[in-house]
This record gives C-alpha cells, sequence and structure tokens, in this order.
C-alpha cells in the first residue's frame, strides 16, 4: 500500500512539474510580447494574439488552492529517504540547507499556481504567513522524520 501511495505521489508531483513547464513556455502570449506575422510584406511587429490553449491559472482558485496545499503537504512525505540521510549526517548546515530547500519549492509552487501579486498589504501579509506556514511544516515534518529514524 505504501509502495502504490509514494508511486501516486511522484506521479502527482510529475504532472504538476509538466503543468508549470507548460506555464513557463507559454509565457510570451501571457506578457504580450511581439513576433513577426509573415503574411504581410514588410514583416512589422505586431501584438501577439492571446491562445484558447487552457491555462493553469484560468483553473477556479479552489482547485489551484488544493494543488498548492497537496504539493506543500506531500514533498515531505515523498522525499523522506532523503530528509532521514540528511538529518543522519547530524549537520546544522544540511539540515537548514533541506528546510530552506522545502520552503523554497513551496514558495515556487505557489508563485507557479497563483503567480506573485502583491496588490496590498493584505496580499503581503498573507503570502508572509504562508511562508511561515510553509517552513514551520517542514520544521515538524523533519523532527517528525528525525524521531522516526531515532527509533
Amino acid at each position: 500500500m505504501l509502495v502504490l501511495l509514494r508511486k501516486l505521489i511522484i506521479f502527482t508531483i510529475v504532472a504538476a512539474g509538466s503543468v508549470a513547464i507548460w506555464e513557463v513556455a507559454d509565457i510570451p502570449t501571457h506578457i504580450g510580447l511581439s513576433h513577426r506575422n509573415p503574411s504581410s510584406e514588410n514583416s512589422s511587429p505586431v501584438a501577439a494574439k492571446p491562445t484558447d490553449k487552457p491555462s493553469f491559472r484560468t483553473a477556479p482558485a479552489g482547485q489551484r488552492l488544493l494543488v498548492w496545499v497537496l504539493f506543500v503537504l506531500l514533498l515531505p512525505v515523498v522525499t523522506a529517504p532523503l530528509a532521514g540521510r540528511v538529518i543522519d549526517r547530524q549537520s546544522n548546515t544540511a539540515n537548514v540547507l533541506l528546510l530552506l530547500g522545502y520552503t523554497g519549492l513551496g514558495i515556487l509552487a505557489a508563485y507557479i499556481v497563483n503567480g506573485v501579486h502583491v496588490g496590498s498589504i493584505w496580499s503581503a501579509l498573507l503570502y508572509l504567513l504562508g511562508l511561515l506556514a510553509i517552513f514551520a511544516y517542514n520544521l515538524w515534518m523533519c523532527a517528525f522524520i528525525a524521531s522516526l529514524r531515532s527509533k
């Protein structure tokens, strides 16, 4: 059962990564970069046309939030063997780098899912609260993995 769960989690992460790559590759049409119109005689630049291709950022906010929460919650679980090896090294530097890596991936996932739009002080505080929540959860998970390894 645990092997099946890990395979499902890895598949989910790979699928989320594919969506992220799709979003990054589609940036020129989102930011309105110009391209050359091959049908015109002088090939003057024209505005990029929006595509009808579905985008992850156009999905309902609830679905995007669910994907982000699942990614953040499952990342330490999927990489528990890696975390265990890092914890076994008994190095504070390695442990801090592991926590910062997990937190950075959580922030990157938040950016991919929602983009960074800080329109007010409240949205900035919300991002800061999310950052602290990610860090606290990752710290708790690493402590839990360490307690399992010490038994």
